[in-house]
């Protein structure tokens, strides 16, 4: 996690419980510009999507900058602060792959009934380790891998998983493993498993 917030080009969210609002904001550390597309989605606990959007934009060096103030009033009021999450997402020019990603709360994550959310997880071996790609059909956040008795590194740990978008996570081990070896012996939980 603090990977992704210590990355040079990010994208966050600052929300305000008093009017209903989230202010999607860009963060370039980086010494030149960048034109890029900002997305977010809303959606419920269940992971239906109630609204989403985009934003193409410039950002300008060292800068920090509002591109865009989401009113969620009538979805607060509809269904409330606590039955909401809000997915962020940046992509650099017209590319499909995401540099940098952030979720929104409304609430605070114990006040969030969060649904038991089925993570599917498949592999393949790779000339440096393996890719794990996760999935999960409903919302499930500070998702973890772990590898059952073994130290293992991970290219990204404890993300959030928005429903039918699948995340990569490539793993070494400190030890040589077979491919179904490693199956075995991964762990995947959610913030949900430690209730």
């Amino acid at each position: 996690m603090a990977k992704e917030f210590f990355a040079p080009l990010i994208i966050s969210g600052l929300e305000s419980g008093k009017d209903g609002t989230v202010e999607i904001h860009l963060t370039n550390d980086n010494q030149k510009e960048f034109n890029v597309n900002a997305t977010w989605k809303v959606t419920d606990l269940a992971g239906a999507v109630l609204t989403e959007g985009s934003k193409h934009a410039r950002t300008l060096a060292r800068t920090n900058a509002c591109v865009k103030k989401l009113d969620l009033s009538s979805l607060i009021a509809k269904y409330g602060k606590r039955n909401l999450l809000v997915w962020l997402e940046l992509f650099v020019d017209d590319s499909d792959k995401s540099i940098s990603r952030n979720l929104v709360l409304l609430s605070r994550p114990k006040h969030l009934e969060l649904h038991a959310p089925q993570i599917k997880t498949s592999a393949k071996k790779t000339d440096i380790g393996y890719n794990v790609t996760i999935s999960s059909a409903t919302p499930a956040l500070w998702v973890w891998l772990e590898i059952k008795g073994l130290d293992a590194a991970f290219s990204a740990n404890f993300v959030h998983l928005c429903p039918d978008h699948p995340i990569e996570i490539q793993v070494t081990t400190e030890k040589p493993m077979t491919l179904s070896a490693l199956k075995s012996k991964l762990l995947v939980r959610s913030i949900v498993d430690t209730f």
